[in-house]
């Protein structure tokens, strides 16, 4: 039961989130190839849903919510923006 509870509000939302926010990110132009999306997309949800990493990637979120909301320069914060083998500049997908 316990472990129904975990992948319905945990894992399934924090991997398509994670996916999708992998398959969006803006890859260098060689590496841009379907395979490469598809591949950076799958590992960053798993990402999401690792609960070590998956509290980080939330921590980021939120800090780019905060750039979002205190009109930060996106620039200066690279290292949030990052997914995988890509960077999404966008703040929730």
């Amino acid at each position: 039961m316990s472990t129904s509870i975990l992948f319905r509000y945990w894992c399934a939302p924090m991997f398509t989130f994670g996916a999708i926010r992998g398959y969006r990110a803006e890859m260098p132009e060689k590496e841009n190839l379907l395979s490469n999306k598809l591949t950076n997309s799958f590992l960053n949800g798993v990402f999401y849903i690792i609960p070590p990493l998956g509290i980080v990637k939330l921590t980021h979120v939120m800090d780019r919510i905060e750039v979002e909301v205190t009109h930060k320069n996106p620039n200066n914060y690279a290292q949030i923006y990052w997914e995988g083998r890509g960077s999404n500049k966008n703040t929730f997908l």
